[in-house]
């Protein structure tokens, strides 16, 4: 096994992955068994019910070490010039191994993050909109200690084992958009599976 790591910067944090073929024995996505839990959140002006801004993901059993939270999509206040955020989303109560960023703002569709369980301490999500434009759709999975997310990555934020794709860093199509791009940032470690071959790299993401 080849492990790595890489130090890249939050402007220029997009990485290819290329492998040569895929065990698709290994999913895309964790493993999750049939007693795992999931929970979908969605928030928009147009809903007529909206979710909860606060949402508690209580552990299943024991056999549960990690949860993940897709950001399938994911709009959240935004970051002012100074590179700070304005609302977004925050956690608490979990095992902060793996640098969680205190807050996540911005445009992040398709992202995810990981988050541990502190023994048998709820995790708790929270979704801080910062306009009425502001929306989501977040789905939360409890993932088993014997997944191989969960063992070959536990001290990562994210996880990654696709042939192919570009990762970018948390809200960086805002980043884009700003004159004089911040250089406040908080470090966060990345896992990537591609065939055989598993990469650790670090980023960082802005708070």
């Amino acid at each position: 096994m080849n492990n790595q790591i890489i130090f890249l910067s939050i402007l220029s944090l997009i990485l290819t992955v290329t492998a040569i073929q895929l065990d698709f024995q290994e999913p895309l996505t964790p493993h999750i068994i049939e007693e795992t839990r999931e929970i979908i959140s969605s928030h928009r002006k147009d809903l007529s019910v909206k979710s909860s801004r606060t949402i508690i993901v209580q552990q299943v059993s024991s056999s549960y070490c990690q949860i993940r939270v897709d950001f399938e999509e994911f709009l959240i206040g935004e970051i002012d010039q100074q590179g700070y955020c304005l609302g977004g989303f925050s956690s608490s109560y979990h095992n902060n191994s793996n640098n969680v960023p205190d807050v996540i703002c911005g445009e992040n569709h398709g992202q995810h993050v990981y988050l541990n369980f502190n023994g048998s301490i709820p995790i708790e999500l929270y979704f801080d909109d910062y306009s009425d434009s502001d929306y989501w759709t977040i789905k939360i999975q409890q993932i088993a200690c014997t997944d191989r997310t969960y063992k070959d990555g536990d001290l990562c934020l994210q996880y990654f084992s696709s042939t192919t794709g570009t990762i970018k860093s948390f809200g960086y199509r805002t980043l884009e958009t700003l004159s004089n791009p911040p250089v406040t940032k908080t470090p966060y470690r990345l896992h990537v599976v591609t065939n055989d071959r598993e990469v650790q790299r670090e980023g960082s993401v802005l708070t």
